[in-house]
């Protein structure tokens, strides 16, 4: 599976060896482990941002890590690049690195120990519809899959959510202005959003890609779980 996503801190750096020094704060313990389980334990990470560096080029990874008082500082290199976002996810790039268990190693333990249900939001179908997919996450990850009927989703449910999930099949009008309305939260935390979009609702796919990771049904399952744990991990940069 191919590195995974970040999200804002603060500042812009020099370093005469490396110029720009990307900062990486994950929302929790739980977020860092599905990060870590499926790429950083690997070398790699996705981190979205609007402006990738190109592929090829050297930087300094800041990792934010849960109960760490000091960021781990790793040298990473630029592999790929996502120009812009696409059905697959936001515009980003895709980092190598070497080393991080030695930096981070003991902590995975205690990490493990303390670390809480990750909030999973399913909306846009009856709840005896959304139970194949319950399950399914249930056996992925530590986690607790809440279904929210559209109307009942509030900011406040949405920025605490560690992912979104929403069918946008049966009423794309409501489920794609919900994920407009999460995209429009003023807020250092983002929210990752999987929009899962059946034939009819086609029309709305260019509109929802915008917002979302597209996962067209009916879905491939290793696919499905492939992208939801990218999204689970994923995490945005500031440089």
């Amino acid at each position: 599976m191919s590195p995974q996503p970040p999200r804002p801190s603060h500042s812009s750096r020099t370093s005469p060896r490396i110029g720009t020094v990307l900062e990486v704060q994950y929302r929790n313990a739980g977020q860092f482990l599905v990060s870590y389980c499926t790429n950083l334990s690997r070398g790699g990470l996705f981190v979205s941002t609007p402006t990738p560096t190109p592929a090829g080029k050297l930087l300094t990874l800041s990792l934010q890590i849960p109960g760490r008082e000091e960021p781990a500082r790793l040298s990473a290199r630029v592999c790929w690049t996502r120009a812009e976002a696409d059905d697959y996810g936001p515009a980003g790039m895709g980092l190598k690195f070497e080393q991080l268990d030695e930096v981070i190693g003991a902590q995975i333990d205690a990490l493990v120990a303390e670390m809480k249900p990750l909030k999973l939001i399913l909306i846009g179908r009856a709840a005896s519809a959304w139970s194949h997919m319950a399950a399914m996450l249930s056996s992925m990850a530590y986690c607790t899959p809440r279904i929210v009927d559209v109307g009942q989703a509030d900011a406040a449910m949405l920025r605490s959510a560690d992912l979104l999930i929403v069918d946008i099949t049966n009423d794309p009008d409501a489920t794609v202005t919900l994920l407009e309305r999460l995209a429009g939260i003023s807020d250092v935390t983002v929210t990752p959003a999987i929009a899962l979009c059946g034939a009819s609702a086609a029309d709305s796919l260019v509109r929802a890609s915008r917002l979302a990771s597209v996962i067209r049904l009916p879905a491939d399952t290793l696919e499905l779980q492939g992208r939801i744990l990218e999204a689970l991990g994923r995490v945005c940069a500031s440089r």
